[in-house]
């Protein structure tokens, strides 16, 4: 993931619960990371687990690593998506799981937003 968030000043954070499909974590600046799925037909993806997610508010984001790994299951197919965020707090983990019927998509969508910028997509 691109190191435009390095050195900023994580100052809030929405959404970021078990059964959520979408998170904003805010920056001083005004910019904010957004994570999300669209909701279709014949698929559900929310975040399951959270770890450590208290350490993000008042930290200083370093980096954040992707990772996801599929498969499949008697009703179709299955992704689990993990963010791993380095802060100078710590690291916290997010992990979501889509499934569907194998034709939709389980993916988890990201945005850079600069100050003033609309999320524009929900």
């Amino acid at each position: 993931m691109s190191d435009q968030f390095y050195g900023k000043l994580i100052v809030g954070v929405d959404g970021l619960d078990t059964g959520s499909g979408e998170v904003a974590i805010h920056f001083e600046d005004g910019s904010t990371f957004h994570m999300w799925h669209s909701q279709d037909c014949c698929e559900s993806v929310s975040i399951t687990d959270i770890d450590s997610a208290g350490n993000l508010e008042g930290a200083v984001w370093f980096e954040c690593e992707v990772s996801s790994k599929h498969g499949n299951t008697e009703w179709g197919d299955e992704e689990w998506t993990f963010y791993t965020i380095r802060t100078d707090k710590g690291y916290a983990w997010i992990r979501w799981y889509g499934e569907s019927n194998g034709y939709y998509g389980t993916g988890v969508s990201t945005k850079y937003c600069e100050p003033g910028e609309s999320r524009g997509y929900w």
